[in-house]
């Protein structure tokens, strides 16, 4: 008989795990041929799992013997030639067609004559040890997603420890995509221009790989970030909802609201704007934006007029200028005023993580108990008492309790989105109106947008600005009341002795209006600026 030597090895088995490597496997094949005499036309190998059919080796192989070129098969084991049950049935009914007329290991002669029985025996024990793995494979994985692990590769942001093997938060990236989060939720910039921001002008940078070895993330990839619940602490595995224990990046309320921009926009490429101003000024008679052109050696903004409505007066570019320098200098504070927001945030931080702990230490018990409701709950399945739909109704309220509370009881120990937005107001309140006087159509643009929730063109020569609210209370209160600042005294240790109690009281109680202010008016962060 001509014999083709067959080696096989499952291209996921771990070496220190397979059953014997290909190397192994002929080496004792060929031994056993030597001893035995027998004739050995040629040797096939493949790497590839024997769990589902389509192998292109063993395939070439069953072709071979059909065509006459060989008549019997040798291996190390049966189950290295079939664990599934078309592959297994195939090798049958080529014995009994007489194709096939011996299959060999170097402890086992498998021929047509003998019990169709052992054979079948062994082909089905090959197949259940498939099946058995599955099955704990996925039992091991349903477990480790209960106990709040993440079956797959880390997102972006986050890293895979192989030592631990479970997920961590990426130093790098991570802060640097939840300031792209807090730029799509300001609800100021479209999915292009928080890219570009992204790219362009963080140099944002994801991991390599051999699909993308630039790292650079596109659009698309970044819109199923924002799309993904994995970064406000939840996944989806086998169809059931899970919470992981990693840091979230969101919080769930600020995940809902993240949907609700995507769901309402259409996203279009930027406009590469001429003016400094269009854009930006709105028709206050018909709605409709404010173009500006060139006359006589000057930028004009005025309504198109279609509605057949409006004035086509226009109002002169450095017209607008002055008015937005206007406002800029009645939100405009000392350059103290910074170091001062920051000392008086830094200690109310110190003052919010003790009571956080406690909080935290609260949370903690309530995912406790309502660990132990969902395994109430499964016991009640498993009597009869609840239906499958009401169990996995129920189980669903659960799982939702139990992310919001992980993610409230999660902390970074960095400066919280609202703080920081107002720290970048601080900033942005101190030298602003500076940079305003100096800086190119598009820093004025941006600082404008800034500035401003809205503009208006009223009788195509009035321009009237919608103030944001988180400087309503610099240009109301402060500027009355805040006083002249000693920068030497507000940088020694002792800071508060350099700054009148009057000021600080203020400060105190105006630091935690602008925290509301900002949790409905979101201050549109911009680091083109630099500010």
């Amino acid at each position: 008989m001509r014999y083709i030597n067959y080696a096989r090895r499952s291209s996921d088995e771990k070496s220190k795990k397979q059953v014997q490597s290909i190397e192994d496997q002929l080496a004792d094949t060929r031994r056993f041929a030597q001893d035995a005499g027998l004739n050995v036309v040629d040797e096939m190998t493949e790497s590839k799992s024997a769990k589902e059919p389509g192998r292109q080796v063993f395939n070439a192989m069953i072709e071979k013997i059909r065509k006459g070129e060989a008549d019997a098969i040798l291996c190390w084991k049966l189950d290295r030639l079939a664990r599934n049950p078309i592959d297994a049935a195939t090798l049958r009914w080529m014995m009994r067609q007489g194709h096939l007329k011996e299959i060999r290991t170097p402890y086992q002669v498998y021929s047509p004559e003998d019990n169709a029985v052992i054979a079948a025996v062994e082909s089905a024990m090959a197949e259940q040890y498939i099946i058995d793995l599955k099955k704990g494979v996925e039992r091991g994985m349903r477990s480790k997603c209960e106990k709040g692990g993440f079956p797959f590769l880390a997102p972006q942001g986050y890293l895979n420890n192989r030592a631990t093997r479970t997920i961590e938060i990426d130093p790098e990236r991570f802060p640097v995509l939840r300031r792209a989060w807090e730029l799509l939720l300001t609800e100021k910039y479209t999915l292009i221009e928080v890219h570009r921001i992204l790219v362009e002008d963080w140099g944002y940078r994801g991991k390599t790989g051999r699909a993308n070895a630039s790292g650079k993330i596109t659009v698309s990839s970044l819109h199923n970030m924002f799309r993904s619940p994995f970064y406000k602490g939840m996944f989806t595995f086998r169809g059931e909802v899970y919470t992981h224990q990693c840091q979230r990046m969101v919080t769930p309320d600020e995940w809902e609201r993240a949907q609700q921009i995507l769901n309402r926009r259409t996203y279009k490429s930027r406009t590469k704007y001429a003016h400094a101003f269009t854009g930006l000024i709105t028709c206050a008679s018909c709605g409709y934006a404010v173009t500006a052109e060139i006359s006589k050696g000057h930028t004009y903004y005025h309504c198109l007029n279609k509605l057949g409505i409006c004035s086509k007066k226009g109002i002169r570019e450095e017209e607008i200028e002055r008015l937005i320098d206007e406002v800029l200098e009645s939100i405009t504070l000392p350059p103290e005023f910074k170091e001062l927001c920051h000392r008086i945030l830094d200690d109310l931080q110190r003052e919010e993580e003790k009571a956080a702990e406690e909080i935290k230490t609260r949370q903690q018990a309530a995912l406790s108990e309502i660990k132990k409701q969902k395994d109430a709950l499964l016991s009640l399945c498993l009597a009869g008492y609840l239906t499958t739909d009401e169990f996995a109704e129920k189980k669903q309220e659960l799982m939702e309790q139990e992310a919001r509370l992980a993610a409230a009881s999660t902390t970074s120990g960095d400066t919280s989105p609202i703080d920081r937005a107002i720290r970048e107001a601080a900033s942005f309140a101190t030298t602003a109106r500076s940079r305003f006087a100096t800086c190119t159509a598009d820093e004025k643009r941006l600082i404008s947008r800034q500035l401003a929730t809205a503009y208006y063109l009223n009788n195509g020569k009035e321009l009237q600005v919608e103030l944001h609210p988180i400087f309503v209370p610099v240009r109301s209160q402060l500027n009355s009341v805040f006083g002249k600042i000693e920068p030497l005294k507000i940088s020694s240790g002792n800071w508060k002795d350099g700054v009148d109690e009057k000021v600080i009281s203020n400060w105190y109680t105006t630091l935690a209006e602008y925290r509301k202010l900002i949790e409905s008016h979101a201050f549109p962060l911009d680091t083109n600026l630099a500010l």
